[in-house]
């Protein structure tokens, strides 16, 4: 039987109480985990407590049981990152829609019902937000716990493509 040196054993006792916590987001933005989580959390919240339409603005309507199981489900390093607003520029030669800077807002990728949005996902990687949202804590955690009941409805095997 083969012996580990101890200098090995160490190491990999290391590289394994360092692993990544489960609750944690990759943070790609100027805010803390801790607001990011209280908004997983109510999120969470929503998900096991209320049923939820997974298919807004479609005339059938199909909407998600209240599930427990959402509970369990973290962040699991789910990248949340700022990106920088649409300008009202923009907005206007593309859409003919008038604001001012800044403006909330993103441009929605392809597959999206919107052409603007304030906050968007990419199922099962990440969550991301107009940067001018930073100052508008109210109007952020909504947006977050939106897109983050999102993400836990999908890890939970639910179609959310219509959301």
């Amino acid at each position: 039987m083969r012996r580990f040196p101890i200098f090995t054993l160490i190491l990999l006792l290391g590289l394994v109480a360092c692993g990544n916590n489960p609750r944690e987001f990759t943070n790609r933005t100027r805010l803390s985990q801790e607001f990011f989580y209280i908004q997983w959390q109510a999120a969470q919240t929503v998900v096991a407590t209320a049923a939820i339409r997974l298919n807004p603005g479609q005339i059938i309507p199909i909407v998600s049981t209240p599930d427990k199981k959402a509970f369990r489900i973290q962040p699991d390093g789910l990248v949340v990152e700022e990106l920088p607003d649409v300008t009202a520029a923009q907005m206007l030669e593309m859409a003919g829609i008038r604001a001012f800077d800044p403006t909330g807002e993103l441009l929605c990728p392809a597959g999206c019902d919107v052409q603007f949005t304030p906050a968007y996902s990419t199922l099962g990687t990440g969550v991301y937000y107009a940067r001018s949202l930073d100052a508008h804590e109210l109007l952020l955690s909504r947006d977050l716990q939106y897109e983050f009941e999102n993400q836990i409805l999908f890890r939970l095997g639910y179609n959310v493509s219509h959301r």
